[in-house]
C-alpha cells in the first residue's frame, strides 16, 4: 500500500472540498477545550502576578477591580431579581427546559450519525470523480441514519457488557477483603479490556464503510470488517499509526501558532485595560469566541482528513 499517496489524496480532497469540514465538525464526538480561572478579584486582594509586576500601580489597579466588582454585582442582582422565586418554582418552566434539552440532544444525535455516513459517501464519490455536493451526500447520510445508529448501539453493547462481566470478579474479591488479589486481577482485566477496546475502535470505521458503501446490515458489516482486519491487520495498524502521528503534528503546529499570536493579543488587551475594563472585557469575549470558531473549524478539518484516509484505505484493501 502506498501510504504517502493516500495521505496526499486525503489532504487534497479535504482542502478542495470545503463542505467536508462541516461534515467533520458534525462527526466530532467530544468537546475541543475547557478551562477556567482560579483568581479571586477581591478589592483588597490583587492577583499576585500583578502585584509583582506593578504595571498599573496599586491605586489604579484597585480602582479598576472595584469598578469590575461593582459591575458584576449589579448584573448579578438584576439577573437574580428577574428570575425570582416564582420562576424557580414553576414546574412548567422546568418541563419546557427539559423538553428543549431533549430536542437539542436528539437533533445533535441525528446530525452526528447522519454526518458519519454522509462523509463516507462524499469521500468515496470524490475518489471516483463523481459530482459530489453537501446536499447529495447528506441525502445518502440521512438514508442510512437508523442502520448507522444501530451499529453504534451494537458497538456500545460490545464495550459495556464485557466491562461488566470483567468487573464482577474484582468486586467480589473486594467484598471478601481480598484486596491484593483484587488489584492483581483488576490490572490484568484492565489490560485485556484496553486491548479489546482498541480492537473494536479499529473495526468500527471499517464496519461503517461496509454498512454504507456495501449496503450491509450492522452485524454483517462487523463480520466483514473483522475479516478485512484479519487479512490486512499489518497495513491497517500502520495506517492508523501514520494518521495518529499526522494528526498530532497538525495539532502541535496549531497550538504553536496560537502561542505566537497570543503575545500581541495579550498586549492589545493590556492596552484596552488601561482605557476601560469594560472595553477589555468585550475584547476578551470576542477573542474567546473567535478562538472557539477556529478550534471548531480545525477540529472539523482533522476529522475530515481522518475519515478520508480511512475511506481511501478501505477502498484500496477491498480491491484485492
Amino acid at each position: 500500500m502506498d501510504y504517502l499517496k493516500i495521505l496526499k489524496r486525503s489532504a487534497n480532497y479535504v482542502w478542495k472540498f470545503k463542505f467536508l469540514w462541516l461534515l467533520g465538525i458534525l462527526t466530532a464526538s467530544g468537546s475541543f477545550f475547557g478551562g477556567g480561572s482560579n483568581y479571586s478579584y477581591a478589592p483588597d486582594s490583587l492577583p499576585k502576578e500583578l502585584e509583582e509586576l506593578n504595571i498599573l500601580g496599586d491605586e489604579t489597579a484597585r480602582n479598576i477591580f472595584n469598578i469590575a466588582e461593582a459591575e458584576v454585582s449589579s448584573v448579578g442582582k438584576v439577573i437574580g431579581d428577574s428570575i425570582g422565586p416564582s420562576m424557580v418554582s414553576s414546574i412548567w418552566l422546568w418541563l419546557i427546559l427539559v423538553f428543549l434539552v431533549l430536542v437539542f440532544i436528539v437533533i445533535g444525535i441525528y446530525l452526528n450519525v447522519a454526518a458519519k455516513s454522509a462523509i463516507v459517501f462524499a469521500i468515496d464519490s470524490i475518489d471516483q470523480d463523481k459530482k459530489t455536493t453537501l446536499k447529495s451526500s447528506w441525502k445518502l447520510g440521512h438514508k442510512y441514519f437508523w442502520r448507522r445508529l444501530s451499529l453504534d448501539i451494537i458497538y456500545a453493547l460490545l464495550i459495556l457488557l464485557p466491562l461488566m462481566v470483567l468487573s464482577i470478579p474484582v468486586v467480589v474479591m473486594v467484598i471478601f477483603n481480598l484486596t491484593t488479589l483484587a488489584i492483581i486481577f483488576g490490572i490484568l482485566f484492565g489490560i485485556i479490556f484496553a486491548v479489546y477496546a482498541v480492537y473494536l475502535a479499529i473495526l468500527l470505521p471499517y464496519s461503517e464503510r461496509y454498512l454504507v458503501l456495501k449496503n450491509h446490515r450492522a452485524l454483517v458489516s462487523i463480520k466483514e470488517a473483522k475479516g478485512l482486519f484479519t487479512k490486512n491487520w499489518g497495513e491497517i495498524l500502520i495506517m492508523y499509526a501514520i494518521v495518529y502521528v499526522a494528526n498530532m503534528l497538525l495539532m502541535l503546529a496549531f497550538v504553536f501558532a496560537l502561542i505566537i499570536v497570543a503575545v500581541p493579543l495579550f498586549l492589545i488587551g493590556l492596552g484596552l485595560w488601561y482605557i476601560h475594563p469594560v472595553v477589555m472585557t468585550i475584547y476578551a469575549i470576542m477573542i474567546v469566541f473567535i478562538l472557539f470558531i477556529i478550534f471548531v473549524v480545525v477540529g472539523g478539518m482533522i476529522n475530515a482528513f481522518y475519515s478520508s484516509t480511512i475511506t481511501l484505505t478501505y477502498r484500496e484493501l477491498v480491491k484485492r
